[in-house]
């Protein structure tokens, strides 16, 4: 991170300029500022950050851990195998076409059920139209404030929008 570019200033001033007619604007972009505030020297320490404000501002309570905080093998499905398993996990939720490159076999045979997420994207009002879907988990945080929570939530079937493989 480059600590003589005024970067952090002008994402502000972005974010404040397109969100100006946000309904929970002040409310979060404040606390934003808060993080932004802090001098950081590694762009994944603000990210650490970021993530847990925007998991407190949604109000996800879920304990978050590193991988690099652990011992796990170098080849992809075992590594994931391992961390699993050092945190307790049984089931491991992946990204759509996972069935495609992950060895489902290697997960059952270890005990943690492989399960690939349908996600359905929730439809909100945003600043600007059209709707534009995957925009940030910031963009819902300021349209919806203490309901984006619910709102993501509300797409979600009974299945919890994840399909076994």
């Amino acid at each position: 991170m480059n600590p003589t570019v005024t970067w952090k200033a002008q994402h502000l001033r972005a974010l404040d300029m397109h969100y100006a007619r946000a309904p929970y604007r002040n409310r979060y972009l404040a606390q934003l500022g808060e993080i932004y505030s802090a001098p950081w020297n590694k762009l994944s320490d603000l990210n650490k950050a970021t993530v847990q404000w925007l998991l407190e501002a949604f109000g996800i309570t879920t304990p978050v851990h590193h991988a690099s905080d652990y011992a796990a093998r170098g080849e992809p499905t075992d590594r994931l195998i391992d961390l699993c398993q050092v945190v307790g996990a049984t089931e491991y939720l992946a990204g759509p076409g996972a069935e495609h490159y992950m060895d489902k076999p290697r997960f059952e045979s270890s005990g943690v059920r492989l399960d690939i997420q349908v996600f359905q994207h929730p439809i909100y009002r945003q600043v600007y139209e059209p709707f534009e879907p995957n925009l940030s988990a910031l963009d819902l945080l300021l349209m919806q404030g203490p309901d984006a929570l619910t709102t993501l939530r509300q797409t979600r079937p009974m299945n919890h929008s994840m399909t076994s493989v």
